[in-house]
């Protein structure tokens, strides 16, 4: 309310004999208006929002993490396609075994084998590198 009766002391030489109450409500509209511009571009986060984006890890280890997910990714790159397709299904994307087996048009059994070869060779091929 202060802010509107500001503007209008500040911009009183605009003010061109009409009514007072018109012209009024127009300084007082147009300071809502910037009040809700300058607000929408401002966003005041709480203290939670800060805490979440910090994970608590350091470069080195957000480094370190990196190169796993890295060599991770080569390994299953280099699987046979459908113990990569059976991995991405279930692992990635938390189907469940009837599920990935059906999109896959293999038998459950099929698929719980195609799963564990593709695990396995990601354990060997991890347990060589390190």
């Amino acid at each position: 309310m202060s802010e509107t009766f500001y503007r209008a002391y500040l911009f009183l030489e605009d003010f061109r004999g009409e009514k007072v109450k018109p012209w009024l409500f127009k300084v007082a509209y147009n300071a809502y208006v910037d009040f809700k511009r300058k607000n929408s571009r401002v966003l005041i986060k709480e203290n939670s929002f800060f805490d979440r984006l910090w994970n608590g890890k350091t470069p080195e280890e957000l480094l370190i993490r990196k190169e796993q997910l890295r060599e991770i990714d080569q390994v299953i790159a280099n699987l046979p396609e459908n113990q990569k397709q059976a991995l991405l299904l279930y692992d990635f994307h938390g189907l469940h075994y009837k599920d990935a087996a059906e999109i896959m048009q293999v038998s459950i059994g099929h698929f719980k084998v195609l799963l564990f070869r593709a695990r396995q060779t990601i354990r060997t091929q991890k347990g060589e590198a390190e």
